[in-house]
């Protein structure tokens, strides 16, 4: 699958051999990466022209209780110096009325919390949500194991530094 992706980007990938994550940077960019971290989360600092990214891949865990352990581990990988980007699947939604329809409204209580609380931290935020407040977008969609209804869901972010938004 590497390979693959490698053939069909034809340009600098980092791969977390661990979750299938991946970091794709463009040719264009003039850029050294200057640390990898390869743990349950791909982890680089990219280098641009002396203003250093931090920039984390995550594949979050399904279940409430294993967020709340992931995103409270994932703060280790976060920078307080260095500008942050976050991305990937988070597994969890962060306002059921905007970024879920059909299956079962409910919240994951502790992984909306440990996120909230990561971002408030870091002063993180979820750049799609900020520039879309209202709007309803959706990345997935399946069917209701039961009933077989749609439901469809924004579990994919991208979560930045405040510095960055402009």
């Amino acid at each position: 699958m590497e390979m693959e992706i490698k053939h069909k980007w034809n340009r600098d990938v980092i791969f977390n051999h661990g979750t299938n994550n991946a970091i794709l940077i463009h040719s264009r960019l003039d850029y050294t990466v200057t640390q990898t971290r390869d743990d349950n989360v791909l982890n680089i600092l990219l280098n641009l022209d002396g203003h250093v990214l931090n920039i984390i891949n995550i594949y979050a865990p399904q279940t409430d209780s294993a967020h709340q352990t992931f995103f409270s581990s994932l703060v280790q990988f976060i920078s307080e110096v260095d500008d942050t980007i976050i991305g990937g699947d988070f597994n969890c939604k962060a306002n059921v009325k905007l970024d879920k329809t059909g299956g079962k409204q409910k919240i994951r209580h502790l992984a909306e919390a440990s996120l909230q609380s990561m971002s408030l931290q870091f002063d993180l935020s979820d750049i799609w949500r900020d520039h879309h407040k209202d709007a309803r977008a959706f990345i997935w969609t399946g069917r209701h194991p039961t009933d077989g209804s749609f439901i469809s869901t924004r579990i994919d972010k991208f979560l930045i530094s405040r510095t960055l938004n402009p």
